[in-house]
């Protein structure tokens, strides 16, 4: 970044930006330096406790300038603040306080997921303003890589999510079986959920996918999975044989590949495969997902992080759904030890019908619009709070 950079001011604060003739505006690359002036109340505070609250106010101003920049920015800026020494501390003690401040800001309020770092300087009236500010602005690390936006490879961006799915199939195998016994009913909520689960990453990645190329195709969806009535095993492989030859699956010519295993192990009275059914369809999506997206030039951002936290509350918040119903259930296996009498299998699944019932589950065909992760959870919701309300 060299001298010919303009600067101008930002939203009447004491702060300026360097920005990039290049591009003529702040609206893709966004500065790459922010020039801040503390102000003379802070360095001229009288008491630790007026210094704290005074750098607060600071903070709040220079938080505004933050929130401020382009969200479509390439460039993490670095900031130089700028402080006249006061008359209580000596410039060297001024500029340590300074910088211990902006220090725990970086580690307390992740700003380096904004800033690529900073530079403190401490001016008196007998120094030569403009020596002191090229000096300054010589010790500044710029980000010269783009770190705020950065093009990857599909199967990068995608891993986060897939890590995320296969820890919430793994707690969720954990609660439908026990004992080598298979909860069948719970199971095909799991089922449910774990497809539904398998949209929300592919609505997550196509955010991404219609940034970069807002005239991309709808993104890869997966047809609604209900469980209508599973008892057993044989109801559980004949309904996931009937939801794979459902028609949305025409262009996923490698789940017929999975259609006829799952026959075969059917075919010849096979334990129902729990785990590899799910990671092979979602093997298989996610390979769709992945050739759809993959000729977009992905760019990783700060709000990647966001997309994954998102998701991983959708796995946690719908894992823990089944959780009730499965604890239920291992209650009620304790009272079948010590009580001749046993509940028939119509006599309470131990599904998440019964904390609530879930209305996508009774309907004798699946809803024309695929349904989410976030949608089963927002039904369920609503289904316990009429529970609530009636009982």
């Amino acid at each position: 970044m060299d001298s010919s950079h303009a600067i101008s001011e930002a939203h009447g604060l004491s702060a300026r930006c360097l920005e990039d003739e290049a591009t003529g505006s702040t609206g893709s690359y966004g500065p790459g330096v922010i020039a801040f002036e503390v102000s003379r109340d802070f360095t001229n505070a009288t008491s630790v406790e007026e210094s704290d609250r005074l750098w607060e106010q600071e903070y709040q101003r220079l938080n505004n300038v933050l929130e401020s920049l382009p969200a479509n920015r390439t460039y993490m800026p670095t900031i130089l603040l700028i402080a006249w020494s006061g008359e209580k501390l000596a410039p060297e003690m001024l500029r340590v306080d300074i910088v211990q401040r902006m220090k725990d800001a970086f580690t307390t309020l992740e700003l380096d997921r904004v800033l690529e770092g900073f530079r403190v300087l401490v001016l008196t009236s007998a120094d030569k303003l403009e020596t002191v500010f090229q000096e300054g602005l010589s010790r500044v690390y710029f980000d010269l890589s783009g770190k705020v936006i950065q093009s990857v490879a599909i199967e990068d961006f995608i891993a986060p999510f897939v890590t995320a799915w296969r820890f919430a199939l793994d707690r969720g195998l954990g609660l439908v079986t026990r004992e080598e016994t298979v909860n069948w009913p719970l199971y095909g909520h799991l089922f449910q959920l774990m497809v539904a689960l398998l949209n929300d990453l592919s609505k997550s990645v196509w955010e991404v996918v219609q940034e970069a190329d807002p005239a991309s195709c709808d993104p890869p969806m997966l047809p609604t999975f209900l469980p209508h009535i599973i008892e057993e095993e044989q109801n559980m492989y004949q309904a996931v044989l009937d939801y794979l030859t459902a028609k949305e699956f025409l262009s996923f010519v490698t789940v017929n590949i999975l259609r006829l295993q799952l026959q075969h192990h059917f075919d010849y009275h096979d334990a129902f495969p729990l785990r590899e059914a799910l990671e092979s369809l979602a093997s298989h999506f996610i390979t769709e997902t992945t050739l759809s997206a993959g000729l977009v030039d992905i760019r990783a951002s700060n709000e990647h992080e966001k997309r994954v936290a998102r998701f991983k509350d959708l796995t946690n918040e719908g894992v823990s759904h089944l959780e009730a119903p499965a604890m239920k259930r291992k209650r009620r296996s304790k009272d079948d030890e010590s009580t001749p009498k046993r509940l028939k299998p119509d006599q309470g699944d131990g599904t998440l019908a019964a904390a609530g019932p879930i209305q996508a589950s009774v309907q004798s065909s699946p809803p024309k619009t695929p349904v989410s992760a976030a949608m089963l959870l927002q039904a369920i919701r609503e289904a316990r709070e009429k529970h609530r309300l009636s009982s």
